[in-house]
């Protein structure tokens, strides 16, 4: 199964409902999709925000023994 301009193939199992139903069928039937089936593709992923910076507490980085 193919999720069109993805770049990847469906994962059973996964977030994409479409990718799912065809395999279930195909489990459960032993009916393939045929040859032109595809799903759209799931949606990307969000990135997280960048963390906020840690507040300033004077103190200087701890050093490790044996290092200048």
């Amino acid at each position: 199964m193919t999720e069109r301009k993805a770049g990847t193939h469906g994962l059973w199992g996964g977030p994409n409902a479409c990718v799912n139903r065809h395999v279930d069928t195909y489990l459960l039937t032993g009916k393939t999709p045929g040859r032109s089936a595809f799903c759209a593709p799931r949606p990307e992923p969000v990135p997280l925000p960048e963390p906020a910076p840690l507040p300033e507490s004077g103190k200087q980085p701890a050093t490790i023994p044996g290092t200048p």
